[in-house]
């Protein structure tokens, strides 16, 4: 009974924890793809960035790190879960990377230009895939906000300013 009592969580938590390694670099390519579009640039260099956080820098981070230990036989994690590990921690790294040097232009790059690669496409998937984009990016405001006020403010008469509804 023990058994079962302890399996169906250590089984969500493993399954969050590969959905979160899943989609992190999905998520970092997005992201750098996005601003890429957004200031023009060229789309290469967000492909190039994919292939760099992964599976590159992650496989050069552990033929470099297992170099040295050649002798050594007792690493108790296998290689699969030493890439797995590395890959998470390199695109969580260039994602927090990429919104704490720029928030205002990752929201607006997301918000704007977030579906770059749906463009001239249409189809029931396609708007449903551009809608749950931008309700990602939405999620985003908090940080366009933290970091754009609104130079206005001051002069709104707060008995006058309705909240405006949120689709």
């Amino acid at each position: 009974m023990k058994l079962i009592f302890w399996t169906i969580p250590l089984l969500l938590i493993r399954t969050a924890f590969y959905f979160a390694v899943f989609f992190t670099p999905v998520l970092g390519v997005w992201l750098a793809s996005s601003l890429i579009v957004f200031i023009n640039g060229p789309t290469w260099l967000a492909f190039f960035s994919g292939i760099l956080f992964f599976p590159l820098l992650p496989l050069l981070w552990d033929w470099r790190s297992r170099r040295g230990k050649i002798q050594r036989k007792d690493l108790s994690l296998s290689w699969g879960d030493r890439i797995t590990l590395r890959t998470l921690v390199l695109n969580l790294a260039f994602i927090i990377l990429l919104l704490a040097i720029r928030p205002q232009t990752s929201f607006l790059a997301l918000a704007t230009r977030g579906d770059w690669f749906l463009e001239n496409t249409t189809g029931q998937q396609v708007e449903l895939t551009r809608k749950t984009l931008f309700n990602v990016a939405n999620g985003l405001e908090w940080l366009y906000l933290a970091f754009h006020k609104n130079p206005y403010q001051q002069y709104a008469d707060s008995s006058t300013v309705q909240p405006q509804p949120r689709d």
